[in-house]
């Protein structure tokens, strides 16, 4: 199954679907979870549907809210990066040492829970 990113754009583009992490989030450290989302948007639309959608990403349409292949394959790669922050996002703020899991958190910053 091929993925719905390109290595190319792959950290600008994930900020733009999802505007909230931070200008330095790297996406290689959210790769298996977009795997595993992508693997279940796939069983969801189902192998036709996808593999069009993959077709989509060879000619990259142009960004324009009126093209239908557009729309259809950022709506796709929204729904994949959302899905896999959503499996990232729990253990980011954890380490896991010799002593069990850590909460991290910097001097300044304090946990949104």
């Amino acid at each position: 199954m091929k993925l719905l990113f390109k290595s190319e754009n792959i950290d600008d583009l994930f900020k733009e679907l999802l505007g909230f992490v931070d200008a330095d989030f790297k996406f290689e450290n959210i790769i298996s979870d977009v795997i595993t989302a992508s693997n279940d948007i796939y069983d969801l639309i189902g192998k036709d549907s996808y593999e069009h959608i993959a077709e989509l990403t060879e000619s990259e349409p142009d960004q324009d809210f009126e093209d239908n292949n557009y729309m259809v394959l950022r709506t796709a790669r929204l729904a994949i990066a959302v899905f896999a922050y959503r499996l990232y996002a729990p253990h980011n703020d954890l380490s896991h040492t010799n002593d069990g899991r850590k909460m991290r958190a910097e001097e300044g910053e304090k946990s949104a829970f």
